[in-house]
C-alpha cells in the first residue's frame, strides 16, 4: 500500500533501553508538563524519536514487530517519571491499536501522513448525535475528557447509533477543542473538551466495538496480530491500568528517595508507623504491577497459536484471559482462587515469595536509615 511503512523489529530489552533513556528528561519536565496543561512540544518529540509511540502500530504501518502488551511495560516505566506523559503515551498508544480494527481505508487514511499519527479519543456518547445518512453519518456534538488532544492529529469519538454504540474517526479540521482541563492533578494531559458541528463521517471511518475481534475480523485479516483475535472489549482499561501503576510506583519512589539518610532522634526516617506504611505501599504496588503481567494481551501471545485452527469466534473465547483480581488481598498472603500454585505467588519454588509479600523481607529492606 502507498502509505505502509516497514521497520525492522526490535526487542523487549531495546524498548527498555529507549525508555529509560527517556527518563531523566521527563522528570525534569513533570512540573513544567503540568503548568502547561499539555504535554511539551518536546516530550512529544522524543516519544516519536524514540519509536516507541509505534508499538500500537500494526507492521505494515511502521509496527515496530512486538506484540501491543509491550506498550503496557513502557507505560509503567514512564509513569515513575511523569505520570501525565505516561497516560498520554498509553492512550496515543491503544488509539493506533484500535485504528488496526478500522475498516482497510479508514487506516490508510490515518496513516497517510506518516507512522507516528497521533489521535486522541472520547468515548463517552451521552453529548454526541449520529444521523445516518447515504454513506456515512452527520455527527455533532461535546465531549469531555480527551487526553492528549492538542499533539493529536485524529480524535475517537463514540456516538449513540441504531445498531448500538459506534466509533468515529475524525480528522483534526472536523473538530475544535474546548479549553476546559483545570485541575488539580494530571494536568499535563490535556484532557480537554471536542466540539464538533456537522461534520460528515464517512461509514468507512466507523466501527462497532462490540463486534471488532468478535464477528468482525478486520484487524486480523489484514495484520495476523495476534493481539487482534482478541475481542477488542478485552484490551480496553489496560492501557490506563499501566501508568496508574507506574505513577504508584514513582510516589513510594520519591518518598523513599526524600528520608534516605535522614536518619536519628526524632527522624521520620526512624519512625516504625513510617517504615511500616511505606513496606505496605511497596507491597501493593509490587502486587498490582505483578497482577497485571496477568493480563489478556500475554494469555494472546502464549494461547493464540495453540489454537490456530479453531474458527476466529472460538478461538477469541478461547483466548480470553481472566482479569487479576484481589490482587491486593494477595499480596498479604491470600491467593485468590484463580491463581494457580506453579504462579510466582504460589510457587514451591519459591519459598520466601509470600514472605515478601506480607512485608517480612519489605520492612526491613525498603527504607534502610543508613542511605
Amino acid at each position: 500500500m502507498s502509505s505502509s511503512v516497514r521497520e525492522t523489529s526490535v526487542t523487549r530489552e531495546e524498548l527498555r533501553r529507549r525508555t529509560s533513556a527517556l527518563m531523566p528528561a521527563l522528570k525534569e519536565r513533570a512540573a513544567r508538563t503540568e503548568q502547561l496543561r499539555q504535554m511539551p512540544p518536546e516530550t512529544v518529540q522524543d516519544l516519536v524519536s524514540s519509536g516507541l509511540i509505534r508499538l500500537g502500530n500494526p507492521q505494515r504501518y511502521g509496527g515496530l514487530g512486538v506484540e501491543y502488551d509491550a506498550a503496557f511495560d513502557v507505560s509503567w516505566e514512564l509513569g515513575r517519571a511523569c505520570g501525565s506523559t505516561a497516560w498520554c503515551y498509553s492512550l496515543w498508544t491503544v488509539h493506533n491499536w484500535w485504528v488496526g480494527h478500522f475498516p482497510a481505508l479508514a487506516q490508510e487514511e490515518f496513516f497517510a501522513s506518516g507512522p507516528d499519527t497521533l489521535a486522541s479519543s472520547a468515548l463517552n456518547p451521552t453529548r454526541g448525535q449520529a444521523e445516518p445518512v447515504a454513506g456515512g453519518l452527520r455527527v455533532s456534538g461535546h465531549w469531555s475528557f480527551s487526553s492528549g488532544c492538542d499533539a493529536a492529529s485524529w480524535a475517537m469519538l463514540a456516538v449513540p447509533h441504531p445498531n448500538g454504540l459506534i466509533w468515529t474517526l475524525l480528522p483534526r479540521p472536523d473538530y475544535d477543542i474546548l479549553d476546559t482541563w483545570f485541575t488539580s492533578g494530571m494536568r499535563g494531559t490535556g484532557s480537554k473538551d471536542i466540539v464538533v458541528r456537522d461534520a460528515f463521517v464517512p461509514e468507512h471511518r466507523t466501527l462497532d466495538p462490540s463486534r471488532a475481534g468478535d464477528g468482525e475480523w478486520t484487524g486480523w485479516e489484514l495484520h495476523r496480530r495476534l493481539s487482534y483475535r482478541l475481542p477488542l472489549r478485552c484490551m480496553t482499561g489496560w492501557d490506563l491500568v499501566a501508568p496508574l501503576i507506574g505513577i504508584a510506583q514513582g510516589a513510594v519512589d520519591a518518598f523513599t528517595a526524600r528520608l534516605r539518610g535522614t536518619s536519628g532522634p526524632g527522624r521520620t526516617a526512624d519512625s516504625v508507623l513510617v517504615q511500616v506504611r511505606l513496606a505496605e505501599a511497596s507491597i501493593e504496588v509490587d502486587a498490582a504491577r505483578e497482577g497485571s503481567a496477568s493480563r489478556p494481551s500475554t494469555g494472546c501471545s502464549r494461547r493464540a497459536v495453540a489454537v490456530p485452527f479453531l474458527s476466529p469466534r472460538r478461538s477469541s473465547a478461547a483466548t480470553a484471559m481472566p482479569t487479576p483480581r484481589h490482587t491486593i488481598k494477595a499480596s498479604v498472603g491470600t491467593l485468590p482462587p484463580r491463581i494457580s500454585a506453579a504462579s510466582p505467588w504460589g510457587s514451591p519454588q519459591r519459598p520466601g515469595a509470600m514472605a515478601e509479600r506480607r512485608g517480612v523481607l519489605h520492612r526491613t529492606r525498603v527504607l534502610d536509615p543508613r542511605g
